[in-house]
């Protein structure tokens, strides 16, 4: 039986695969875009009055969770169209958090992470529920109805 993966081997696929993952959905979910946009006869910027069914869900129950998801999807399809993460941490922010922020160093290390910092949101998981469902970055404009 061969031996375990290194960690560093280890992160290096798993960012990998992450990294083809969000290609691939967003590659999809631009499909469904164009593929409604063909449908409804709209141009590229203007809204579609489209039913979409937004579902968010948290890591964890209740006001707790650190990570929170919505998606959109398309009810005539059943497409995925759209989706926004939101995080209240980063664990490379976290690992860097004994440094002194007035240090040399911390300055250059942030201006280098700042750009791909994962945390986006930096409220309460409580306030993270009021602004789901978010603007979609797709390009497919709505509203909610009432």
């Amino acid at each position: 039986m061969p031996g375990l993966v290194a960690k560093k081997s280890f992160e290096m696929h798993l960012t990998a695969i992450a990294c083809v993952s969000k290609q691939v959905a967003e590659a999809g979910m631009q499909k469904a875009v164009k593929e409604m946009r063909t449908t409804y006869n709209a141009r590229k910027n203007q809204p579609m009055d489209i039913a979409v069914s937004c579902d968010r869900t948290w890591a964890r129950r209740g006001f707790q969770s650190l990570y929170g998801m919505v998606s959109g999807i398309q009810v005539d399809t059943g497409k995925l169209v759209d989706y926004e993460m939101k995080r209240e941490v980063c664990f490379k922010c976290q690992a860097n958090k004994d440094l002194d922020p007035t240090s040399q160093e911390y300055i250059e290390w942030m201006e280098t992470h700042a750009p791909e910092c994962s945390a986006n949101f930096k409220k309460s998981s409580k306030a993270m529920d009021r602004i789901f469902p978010p603007i979609f970055s797709l390009g497919v404009p709505w509203t909610p109805s009432t």
